[in-house]
């Protein structure tokens, strides 16, 4: 719809600004169910690309109808690769929670740590191939 494109082709220009961030804009009008919002995507990556920082942030209101609070959109994420191939990273993460109309106790946001592993293949039987070595007794 028009919202979209208007959405997309403001990402696009804001994505130009710089080389060293992407930036990125989203506007949803909402309707009878879901919330109006508005958030501004932001990622950089920093340290020779081992920090990888990337959020968006921004509003979402209700209206008359479907009578959703309003919040703040704050979802951020940092990834730190802790290996030269970056297959190994640790993972630090918020994330804001969609409103549920079935639940009466529900926070606003989520957190959580991990470590991601990664690997990466070029075709399906190089994917078989490395699962199969997993399980394999030497």
């Amino acid at each position: 719809n028009g919202y979209e494109f208007f959405s997309n082709q403001l990402s696009n220009w804001l994505s130009q600004i710089s080389d060293d961030f992407d930036l990125g804009f989203n506007y949803s009008p909402g309707d009878e169910i879901s919330n109006q919002e508005i958030a501004l995507a932001l990622s950089t990556q920093l340290f020779n690309d081992k920090l990888t920082l990337s959020g968006n942030f921004g509003v979402s209101n209700g209206n008359e109808l479907n009578q959703n609070a309003s919040s703040l959109i704050g979802d951020l994420r940092i990834e730190y690769k802790l290996g030269e191939d970056g297959q190994i990273r640790l993972v630090v993460y918020n994330k804001s929670n969609d409103f549920e109309f079935t639940s009466t106790n529900q926070n606003a946001s989520t957190q959580g740590v991990g470590i991601l592993y990664q690997e990466e293949f070029d075709s399906m039987d190089e994917f078989f191939k490395g699962f199969k070595g997993l399980f394999k007794k030497e």
